[in-house]
């Protein structure tokens, strides 16, 4: 049986010849497709984004946003992409295999069953009967009833107990599913963020490294991660979750105030300092503003007590509060159940001389 969380397809040769584009692909798309080369995904997303919403009939760019949102874990992003891909490429059936597995991925079973029959209606061409396999064995396990006591029953159960207050019973149900399934990368994240929500940070630390360690190229689990590890004073581990999540949303000012608020704490003050420079420089969102005031004030006290060791006389900014909680991420408000996304894949082939085909399609 197909299983959900299971596959890492790569594609040979190349994909269906598109209909001619501008001959000069727009400013952004080459540095995206160079990015999705090197599996930098979310940095080949921030490039590819403001592509598509300059050019909103660039078909390429489209499809490229959607395989680079895709491999990033962010299928929210993925799935509207690829449907608009589709709607300007009718004829096609690259986009219905990604659609298809996002879809899938997010919990909407009726919806990816249809992208793969459309992806089966359309994929005729020879070599590809791996493909068409796959998405036939996909189906078929949409389309069948969960074994009694799996994973995804446990799951489901473990949803619903949680949104009916019975926290435990919860708790062990998701602990089930993902015994049932390692794999389920949605289940270990909502284990992990019900364990944070009660206060129970280092049960959750070994949840979310057992995430991480499923699915790296996952942003979420790396950002609960960071939090659980810094709540248990744990703050070199917490510090290179927060790198990870960095690498993975380069463009997130949140993490910068959560490795800031570790490095103050691990009395690494000038390291700390810069991070809330950082933060600083890069929110802009007004309902953040607060944080921006609470990351002043933690630099304020840095500088204070440089002043204060070094015997130079001035007067010394007050004490901060106490630090509240760290902002939500940017990139999962909010976060919609999903299975991990597949391990990442070879590069893909350099697009010479500012091709405006899609890349080859994978799932």
């Amino acid at each position: 049986m197909f299983g959900l969380g299971a596959v890492a397809f790569a594609l040979g040769g190349t994909a269906r010849a598109a209909a001619p584009e501008a001959a000069v692909p727009p400013p952004g798309y080459d540095e995206g497709q160079a990015l999705l080369g090197q599996k930098r995904y979310g940095e080949a997303v921030d490039k590819l984004r403001p592509v598509t919403a300059a050019r909103p009939d660039f078909a390429a760019g489209w499809y490229a946003l959607a395989l680079a949102a895709r491999r990033a874990g962010n299928c929210t992003e993925a799935i509207p992409a690829y449907r608009r891909y589709a709607a300007l490429r009718a004829t096609e059936g690259e986009p219905y295999f990604g659609l298809g597995l996002c879809l899938r991925d997010t919990g909407d079973r009726p919806a990816a069953i249809t992208a793969f029959k459309r992806f089966l209606e359309l994929e005729h061409r020879a070599g590809q009967e791996k493909w068409i396999e796959t998405a036939k064995g996909a189906i078929a396990a949409l389309e069948a009833p969960p074994p009694p006591g799996g994973a995804a029953a446990a799951f489901e159960e473990a949803q619903h107990l949680r949104d009916s207050g019975k926290i435990e019973a919860a708790l062990k149900r998701f602990a089930d599913a993902v015994r049932l399934d390692p794999d389920l990368i949605v289940a270990r994240a909502a284990w992990g963020e019900l364990l944070l929500k009660v206060h129970r940070e280092n049960d959750a630390v070994p949840v979310f490294r057992g995430a991480v360690e499923r699915n790296p190229q996952y942003p979420l689990a790396w950002y609960d991660l960071a939090f659980a590890l810094r709540e248990t004073t744990q703050y070199s581990d917490a510090i290179e979750a927060y790198r990870h999540y960095i690498a993975l949303r380069p463009n997130d000012p949140d993490p910068h105030y959560g490795m800031g608020r570790a490095l103050m704490l691990s009395k690494r003050d000038e390291l700390a300092r810069a991070s809330f420079e950082t933060y600083v420089a890069m929110e802009k969102r007004p309902a953040e503003q607060r944080w921006v005031a609470s990351a002043k004030k933690a630099i304020a006290s840095i500088d204070a007590k440089g002043r204060h060791d070094t015997g130079v006389t001035a007067v010394v900014a007050p004490a901060p509060t106490p630090a509240p909680p760290p902002p939500t991420p940017t990139v999962v408000a909010p976060a919609p159940p999903k299975v991990s996304a597949p391990p990442a894949l070879p590069p893909l082939p350099a697009q010479a001389g500012g091709s405006t085909q899609p890349p080859p399609m994978a799932p």
